[in-house]
């Protein structure tokens, strides 16, 4: 009688026999995208450009992500690099400025014209052009009327007549107002004379404006004199009818409808 086969488990276990582990490994087929069965057509053309596809994405990204992860280590040793730069550069710094004495500051020096105008606020101003004396003094008292306000305004204790300007510079701030005056007459002269760009479009807007009026005209005066033809006919139809309904006699009004006749005639002749 043959034996009876021993069972997996006491043969692992080294009870009797001492059986080796056995290691099987599974195979890997891949991804698959649609059956397998496909003829070769469309389909299956279709199927494996989708496949090609997922492929290149994925390779993509591996690529995207190991890109990635170089940039951000460099950001970082970048970033550490400069955070002990800057530590470096703090703790020299705070040497030096112990090491400095504060040394102060020189007061600002004042121009002597300057200084003389506050000393002495009544003193008279040297020449100056016309311009500028202007916006120093301001306008001369015969071209102001606060000025001239100011002039005959009595004055109050302590307090000092308004500044004028000397003869000279009257006449050259006389001189420079009349100059900007006639630059500005001139300028508007100049925009004055401008040409018209648009002067050919506007006569030919005017000109297609008035001829569409003129045929509106024309069309309101056609429907007028039809409307008026029309009211004439109807008129004259009743009329005639009336004059030809026979009288109480029996007999034709022969005078009503002979005037009638007489009026059409009148018009079909033109008379």
């Amino acid at each position: 009688m043959a034996a009876k086969r021993a069972r997996e488990d006491e043969a692992q276990g080294g009870g009797g026999g001492g059986g080796a582990e056995k290691s099987t490994k599974k195979p890997r087929h891949g991804f698959k995208v649609g059956p397998d069965n496909l003829p070769d057509g469309t389909w299956r053309r279709k199927v494996i450009k989708i496949k090609e596809n997922l492929i290149v994405q994925a390779k993509v990204k591996k690529q995207y992500a190991k890109v990635k992860a170089g940039l951000e280590k460099q950001q970082q040793e970048q970033e550490q690099a400069k955070t002990s730069t800057a530590t470096t550069d703090d703790n020299a710094a705070a040497d030096n400025n112990a090491a400095a004495a504060p040394q102060p500051e020189a007061p600002p020096q004042i121009h002597p014209a300057r200084q003389a105008m506050l000393d002495d606020p009544n003193a008279p101003t040297q020449q100056l052009p016309p311009q500028r004396a202007a916006r120093i003094v301001g306008p001369p008292a015969a071209f102001s009327n606060e000025s001239n306000a100011n002039a005959t305004k009595p004055l109050a204790e302590g307090e000092s007549p308004p500044p004028t300007l000397p003869a000279t510079q009257e006449d050259e701030y006389r001189n420079a107002m009349d100059l900007k005056r006639g630059k500005t007459a001139r300028n508007r002269e100049k925009a004055q004379r401008r040409p018209g760009y648009f002067d050919k479009q506007l006569a030919e807007a005017e000109a297609k404006k008035a001829e569409l009026d003129a045929r509106l005209a024309e069309v309101a005066r056609r429907e007028a004199e039809k409307t008026k033809r029309i009211e004439d006919r109807d008129k004259y139809r009743k009329a005639m009818a009336k004059a030809r309904v026979p009288g109480r006699d029996g007999k034709r009004k022969v005078g009503r409808e002979g005037n009638l006749l007489l009026d059409k005639v009148k018009r079909i002749v033109g008379a």
